[in-house]
């Protein structure tokens, strides 16, 4: 199986992350794409600071990718998780 882990602090750009995988004879591809929301209850968010050092994050992605599959026959995984400060919507 494949495998694409990527951490940055850059805008994570959803096409060329897909563009990462090989699996051709694969018939979709699921994507799940998260954002900073506006609102917490009545709460207003302006950014949220994802603080995780590069070993903790790797670490995070490992488990993700473990969990998926034991759970999923994937053929190919790319998760890409992005560190800094993160604006709302």
């Amino acid at each position: 199986m494949n495998e694409v882990l990527q951490i940055t602090d850059k805008t994570v750009i959803p096409e060329e992350v897909i563009s990462l995988l090989e699996a051709k004879e694969c018939g979709a591809v699921v994507t799940f794409t998260g954002r900073v929301r506006g609102y917490t209850g009545d709460k207003r968010v302006f950014a949220l600071e994802h603080n995780a050092s590069g070993k903790e994050a790797e670490e995070l992605l490992r488990d993700i990718t473990d969990e998926i599959k034991a759970k999923w026959d994937v053929q190919e995984l790319a998760i890409c998780y992005r560190t800094g400060r993160v604006a709302a919507g």
